[in-house]
């Protein structure tokens, strides 16, 4: 791997991958760089299409304009990404799921109170309305 100075405000966190798979073996380097705008992620032998060999970035992870977003250059011979992913439909707040028929409210692991569920003080339930606790329905 090419040794690349960090840049001001730039943190660089190498990482070994082991290869994975029946009768695989063997590893790959590569390295975080974590920038004040973004993280890239560079890999040995892999880059994108407008960097010099051993130094490029084919996975970078930005914030901007307000949302979360994942660019991925999987053909080194396209200039531009050949995937961008648009994060925010994995927002936590974006979770569709198990939830309270009297509230509403998403149903969560808390800690219930009940002096009558002491074998249970945490359950799966909603929160406001305490709907899954055996001993308060």
């Amino acid at each position: 791997m090419k040794e690349i100075k960090p840049c001001p405000g730039e943190q660089i966190i190498p990482f070994v991958l082991n290869r994975e798979g029946e009768g695989q073996s063997g590893t790959i380097k590569g390295e975080i760089r974590i920038l004040p705008q973004a993280i890239s992620v560079r890999v040995d032998g892999y880059g994108d299409c407008g960097t010099e060999n051993g130094y490029g970035c084919p996975i970078y992870i930005e914030h901007y304009d307000g949302k979360l977003s994942v660019r991925l250059w999987s053909d080194i011979n396209h200039e531009d990404p050949t995937h961008a992913v648009d994060m925010e439909g994995a927002r936590e707040t974006e979770r569709k799921g198990d939830c309270c028929a009297e509230c509403g409210e998403l149903k969560k692991s808390f800690m219930h109170n009940c002096p009558k569920a002491k074998d249970m003080p945490e359950i799966h339930g909603c929160p406001t309305c305490d709907d899954s606790c055996p001993e308060c329905r």
